[in-house]
């Protein structure tokens, strides 16, 4: 068990990675910091890896509105043309079409909301969005590189 001002507790893991969580905006947001994308942990890079962990963990406003809009960019569309709609019962059994209003970037993005981060050494991060049941509760990942530069970022729906 490692102890640090900003990351808090962390855990290591039988893969040599470290583990731990920080509140933000009454949410526990869990992390992974991966020390080596390639191999085996290299713990060198700790001190590294850290700042860099640190400053994504005091920034967690910022990497989350830069995660929502580079979702909104993939998906938004996605959800105002299929997602939006469902097929529900009626209390007679037939099957009733409803929609839920099309959202814009900005009311697409406010649904969203970080709940883990996944931090690869120095090299990047991907966070992990709460889709607010658009996407059935898929989970939205936004993958950045070290310049968290949402322009760059890939996006994917898992689950």
């Amino acid at each position: 068990m490692l102890q640090d001002d900003v990351l808090g507790s962390l855990t290591e893991e039988d893969d040599g990675s470290l583990t731990g969580s920080v509140m933000y905006l009454g949410r526990e947001i869990e992390f992974r910091l991966q020390l080596d994308t390639v191999g085996l942990p290299d713990m060198a890079d700790l001190p590294e890896c850290l700042a860099f962990a640190r400053t994504l963990v005091s920034n967690l406003g910022a990497i989350e509105e830069k995660a929502r809009i580079a979702a909104a960019r993939d998906f938004l569309e996605s959800y105002n043309e299929s997602w939006r709609h469902t097929v529900t019962k009626d209390e007679w059994g037939a099957f009733v079409e409803a929609a839920k209003p099309e959202l814009d970037g900005a009311q697409f993005g406010a649904k969203l909301s970080v709940s883990s981060l996944a931090i690869y050494n120095t090299d990047g991060v991907e966070v992990l969005l709460n889709d607010a049941r658009m996407f059935g509760g898929h989970a939205l990942i936004v993958s950045f590189g070290s310049n968290l530069d949402p322009v760059d970022a890939e996006t994917e729906m898992f689950g």
